[in-house]
């Protein structure tokens, strides 16, 4: 009898230990943890926490490969939202993804910018994940001069 109880002990350590049951306990990488701990999240200061809790189990450089990206759809598109300062010559984009299934990895901003007196547009291509339902703070190198407005032109994400 007491083999026994060694054996079904031994057992159980084994199956938990296997990586094959790496999805029965928790998420798999960061995304599934953001997609299963936003369910429900209404507060941005919750939202805040459960992304930075994410990050911590999952940190960036474990990323083992690159994952393939698509032109966002308008829609997808239209679900982001967010605001832009631009100091000097470095445009800020703190944008919200209101996107429950995309992370978005690289937005494409326009805005117009008083250069010299002469009013120009500029569209700038910013990368950084903004996982769903979550905000995060894009920068970018730009000319000097007064931004007058600004809009998302495209994006891409997975």
């Amino acid at each position: 009898m007491h083999l026994n109880t060694h054996a079904v002990f031994f057992f159980f350590a084994y199956i938990l230990s296997t990586p094959a049951n790496a999805g029965w306990f928790g998420p798999d990488d960061y995304d599934e943890c953001i997609l299963e701990a936003m369910q429900g999240v209404k507060s941005d200061v919750a939202a805040y926490a459960i992304r930075r809790s994410c990050r911590d189990k999952f940190p960036k450089d474990v990323k083992t490969q690159e994952k393939e990206t698509r032109a966002l759809t308008k829609q997808e598109l239209n679900r982001i939202t967010g605001t832009a300062s631009s100091p000097m010559s470095t445009l800020y984009v703190t944008a919200y993804n209101g996107n429950t299934s995309i992370t978005v990895s690289e937005l494409t901003v326009g805005y117009t910018k008083t250069l010299k007196g002469k009013e120009s547009t500029i569209r700038l291509k910013m990368k950084g994940n903004i996982a769903p339902l979550t905000s995060n703070r894009l920068t970018g190198t730009v000319p000097d001069g007064e931004m007058k407005n600004w809009w998302i032109a495209s994006g891409r994400g997975y």
